[in-house]
């Protein structure tokens, strides 16, 4: 059973509210008047992969899975996916293993779901500067 968690990270939450936001103004929602922010679709037809972009919560490699942080209407949420060995992962074209994931990185996830379950089928990952120790 998932449970929910509070994400206490500013800097997280700030760029995932920014990604909110411009998933709002970017026309989600759109043609009813709501606004919604982009999150795991419904399964498409057999074979179909879905494609998501969201920040990188956790990785647990032993468990083959990574969380991340996703816009969910007016709330953040978390979603696990299943990395497979078929699973391409990548930064800046280079091959990384899942244990070089970083919590923060920006993840563009191509995923099919089965069984309510989320499986990866390519991770493309994207880092996110640290601030530094210069006090910015």
């Amino acid at each position: 059973m998932n449970a929910t968690r509070v994400i206490h990270h500013p800097r997280l939450l700030m760029f995932a509210a920014l990604l909110v936001c411009l998933g709002c103004s970017s026309g989600y929602g759109a043609s009813t008047g709501t606004t919604s922010a982009p999150g795991p679709t419904p399964a498409g037809p057999a074979g179909q992969a879905d494609l998501l972009v969201a920040t990188c919560h956790s990785v647990d490699p032993a468990s083959k899975t990574v969380q991340v942080i996703t816009g969910l209407g007016l709330a953040l949420h978390l979603e696990t996916f299943t990395v497979g060995d078929a699973t391409t992962i990548t930064m800046d074209g280079q091959p990384l293993r899942l244990s070089d994931l970083d919590p923060g990185d920006v993840l563009r996830i191509l995923y099919e779901t089965t069984g309510g379950e989320h499986y990866a089928k390519r991770i493309d990952a994207f880092a996110v500067e640290k601030a530094g120790g210069d006090g910015q």
